[in-house]
C-alpha cells in the first residue's frame, strides 16, 4: 500500500459565549500523517500504518475545513 506524508492545514471551529466586540479567530493547524483519504469527506490522515498496512491514529477533518493537502514524500509499505 502506498501512502503520500502530507501536511494537511485545516481550520478549527471556535466558540466565544462572552459579550464581547472582538471577533474571534477561528485558529489554524497544520498535522502531519499519512493521507489515507483526500477526495472525499472527512479528509483523513494517519499518524501510524501497523506492520499489516492497516492505517491508525486517524485525525478526520471535515473537507469544508481543510485549506489545503501538501505532499511531503511517500512511503510504500511493505508487503
Amino acid at each position: 500500500m502506498n501512502f503520500p506524508l502530507v501536511v494537511l492545514v485545516w481550520e478549527d471551529i471556535i466558540h466565544d459565549a462572552g459579550w464581547t466586540e472582538d471577533i474571534p479567530r477561528c485558529p489554524v493547524f497544520s498535522s502531519v500523517g499519512w493521507l489515507i483519504s483526500g477526495d472525499e469527506n472527512p479528509v483523513r490522515i494517519a499518524n501510524t500504518i501497523a506492520e499489516d498496512g492497516t492505517p491508525a491514529g486517524i485525525l478526520a477533518v471535515p473537507i469544508g475545513a481543510a485549506i489545503s493537502v501538501i505532499t511531503a514524500g511517500s512511503y510504500e509499505h511493505p508487503e
